[in-house]
């Protein structure tokens, strides 16, 4: 916009005339969302959104990710923040908090859902805020589920033995694995061993 400015200045005979100009602008951004499954939305700082992890197992982790994209004229600045109570602090993970989109250019941040016990995180939420701009606030649904994994046996003896000599049967046990749940899951054996303990295992995923 441009206008002028009448100034009367006293001792002055004349006004003083000042053109003044200004440019006013809005800090614009493009904000989407990219689901577990990588299915991407674009979001609206007009409505909430709803971001679910659906259901994931304990010690396991769910990532979606955030890309905002700045078409604008000028720089950036965004935060982004979780809002859940203390005790589910542990549960999420967001990587970079803060962020300098550049002119042309996007930030991509990054939300994990990685459970330590069982949770819902039906109370919490994440917002997408641009500086002197928009907010873009969001509701996150998920809860844990335990691994559907169910073993033979969970402690077993051997009993007493002879000390092992060449060509000898050793004392033997199989150990079934079975898989209980809607999908499959990767098992590996981390025991290394030993010269009186020998496990034969080959890492699998049981569907």
């Amino acid at each position: 916009m441009t206008f002028n400015l009448r100034m009367v200045i006293r001792g002055k005979i004349q006004p003083l005339t000042m053109n003044v100009k200004g440019d006013g602008y809005s800090m614009n951004v493009c904000v989407q969302y990219e689901s577990p499954e990588g299915a991407m939305t674009e979001l609206s700082a007009t409505d909430s959104h709803f971001v679910d992890f659906k259901q994931v197992e304990l010690s396991s982790k769910s990532t979606c990710a955030f890309v905002v994209s700045n078409p604008g004229r000028f720089n950036v600045d965004m935060q982004y923040e979780i809002k859940r109570p203390e005790e589910l602090h542990c549960h999420q993970q967001v990587e970079s908090t803060t962020a300098v989109v550049l002119v042309g250019k996007h930030n991509r941040c990054i939300l994990s859902f990685l459970p330590l016990k069982k949770c819902d995180l039906k109370h919490m939420g994440f917002s997408i805020k641009v500086k002197d701009g928009s907010v873009f606030r969001c509701r996150l649904l998920g809860s844990t589920t335990s691994l559907g994994l169910e073993f033979s046996f969970l402690k077993y003896n051997f009993g007493k033995t002879f000390i092992y000599s060449a060509g000898m049967v050793p004392a033997t046990c199989t150990l079934l694995i079975s898989n209980k749940g809607e999908r499959g899951i990767s098992v590996d054996c981390l025991f290394s061993n030993t010269p009186f303990l020998e496990v034969s295992f080959i890492p699998a995923i049981i569907p």
